[in-house]
């Protein structure tokens, strides 16, 4: 079998990765470590929550990704270097012999890290996703040996264009130096954030459009690319089949109307949600950076950027998206930690009935709760939990609500390429992409590693499954038989009934629906009661 390039490409080559991590970054760190023969991997860690960087690699070695790894190399650590820093230091706040280390011995780097709240105060994120970027740049333009940068953004960067290419947008309205002048004065974050929320739909996107544009600035001289990938979600194969450690995006969506907790949202199920799954991502990610490199070699200065997207070669749309998760999986595997039986409403928004139905199905629940919990001498939580939650919900409706065009012609230049060795190590063609097999472990993967199921209870969750549903069903009969009594003692006392239906269904000359109509209005103001006179 012919050797693959890119492995050849990482062969004894030193990485440096910041964002190791993150949802994105673990997947890169096993990647690298299981895949290819790197020599080291430095991973730009920082104290956090009391816990020092040795703790938490630690820490980030247990998770169960890392399991089929220790088999392959009971000895990988070996090939991992922890680098102490602080983005919000200068340097990254890494030590001077650190610093030397990484510039004399680097070849590869790969800038991860990024908050990616969407609510996040724009000074931090500003600080976080634009500041440490020209950080990083910084370094990289020290290293001796450096053969390729790669950042990662978002495709979603400029997601106030319905159409975005593999290019980069200029159009932002601010560049990095207005910004940060901004920044500085007293009302200024302030001021700015309105500004942004006038063109972007949150911080987060606006701070990785303006990264990418000191990319442009400032990179341009290195032998960079930028990876744009839509959506990430959980794993496809690699190294477990549907592995998440990530609430972020349609996992929250899926987690919360999978235990109950969530009734409706607003969404046009029309239109495409754009996924992808995150070792498809990271392997598209590296093998990026193997091009990067070969074009630089070939003389082409350009910074590519290459659009990591599923909505050109293999659409889905939200209502299948839906239908394979709630409709499908929540009852083949039903959580056992469930407040009521799944049932998700979805409707376009409507303030009005986006206010109605989320006092209905969301407020007065959680009121009742409370109020229980209250009177049992226990904290009321499930209120503030419904606030919270919303918050994030909203930010989130906004790209439920939008539908992109996206190009990803970079993209699929480099599978053409790659040689049958490199796409059988780094497979990222969605074209033959089956949804369907996805979508059952993606479902199973939600269970186990973010509700934390253990399969054990499977039984006993769908008895319990079983019991919910014919609660609810029974509730709703009740609260059906009420409300159509009520109903219907209303408009007995209130209008004649038997002249209602000679009006609507036999009257036709308009002379007989005027007597009748005024019938029909004197039993509303005098209360007459069907037959009366």
């Amino acid at each position: 079998m012919t050797q693959s390039q890119i492995c050849k490409f990482y062969d004894g080559q030193h990485v440096f990765i910041t964002g190791g991590n993150g949802f994105i970054g673990k997947i890169l760190v096993e990647k690298l470590l299981r895949s290819t023969n790197v020599a080291i991997i430095y991973l730009l860690m920082r104290t956090k929550k009391g816990k020092d960087v040795y703790t938490r690699l630690e820490e980030l070695l247990k998770n169960e990704i890392f399991n089929e790894l220790k088999e392959q190399d009971a000895d990988f650590k070996r090939r991992i270097q922890v680098i102490v820093g602080d983005n919000t230091l200068p340097n990254l706040g890494i030590s001077i012999s650190d610093y030397q280390t990484l510039i004399s011995k680097v070849n590869i780097v790969f800038h991860v890290a990024a908050t990616v709240r969407f609510q996040e105060e724009i000074k931090f994120a500003y600080d976080t996703n634009v500041g440490m970027t020209m950080a990083v740049i910084d370094l990289c333009k020290q290293m001796k040996n450096i053969k390729s940068f790669m950042y990662v953004s978002t495709a979603y960067s400029n997601c106030y264009l319905q159409n975005i290419d593999e290019v980069f947008y200029d159009n932002l309205g601010f560049d990095y130096k207005e910004v940060r002048s901004i920044l500085n004065e007293p009302d200024g974050p302030e001021k700015l954030t309105r500004k942004i929320l006038q063109k972007w739909p949150n911080t987060y996107s606006f701070t990785k459009a303006l990264a990418e544009l000191v990319i442009k600035d400032f990179a341009n001289n290195l032998p960079t690319g930028i990876f744009r990938p839509s959506i990430v979600i959980s794993t496809y194969k690699e190294p477990l089949e549907g592995w998440t450690d990530s609430l972020g995006g349609p996992n929250i969506l899926v987690a919360t109307i999978a235990s109950g907790f969530l009734r409706f949202f607003c969404c046009d199920v029309r239109f495409v949600v754009d996924l992808v799954p995150v070792d498809m991502s990271v392997a598209a990610l590296l093998a990026s950076a193997w091009d990067v490199h070969q074009n630089y070699k070939q003389g082409q200065n350009n910074i590519p950027i290459y659009n990591y997207v599923s909505s050109v070669d293999n659409p889905i749309t939200y209502d299948e998206f839906i239908k394979l998760n709630v409709m499908v999986h929540t009852e083949r595997y039903p959580f056992n930690n469930c407040l009521w039986t799944p049932r998700a409403t979805v409707l376009r928004r409507s303030t009005i009935v986006n206010f109605l139905l989320n006092t209905t199905y969301h407020y007065l629940p959680a009121l009742l709760v409370d109020a229980v919990s209250v009177l049992c001498f226990k904290k009321p939580r499930m209120i503030s939990k419904y606030r919270k939650f919303n918050t994030s919900r909203y930010q989130m409706e906004y790209f439920m609500a939008h539908e992109w065009t996206f190009t990803n012609t970079n993209v699929k230049t480099i599978w053409n390429k790659m040689n049958e060795a490199d796409k059988a190590i780094f497979p990222f063609d969605l074209k033959p992409f089956n949804w369907i097999l996805y979508f059952r472990n993606y479902f199973k993967g939600i269970r186990s590693y973010l509700a934390k199921e253990p399969w054990q209870n499977l039984v006993s969750a769908r008895i319990k499954a079983k019991r919910l549903k014919i609660a609810h069903q029974l509730l709703l009969f009740i609260i059906y038989f009420i409300g159509m009594t009520i109903f219907y003692k209303i408009l007995q006392k209130t209008i004649p009934l038997r002249d209602l239906v000679r009006y609507v269904l036999f009257e036709r000359s308009r002379k007989k629906k005027e007597e009748c109509l005024n019938l029909l209005i004197a039993g509303f103001n005098f209360g007459e009661v069907e037959g009366g006179t």
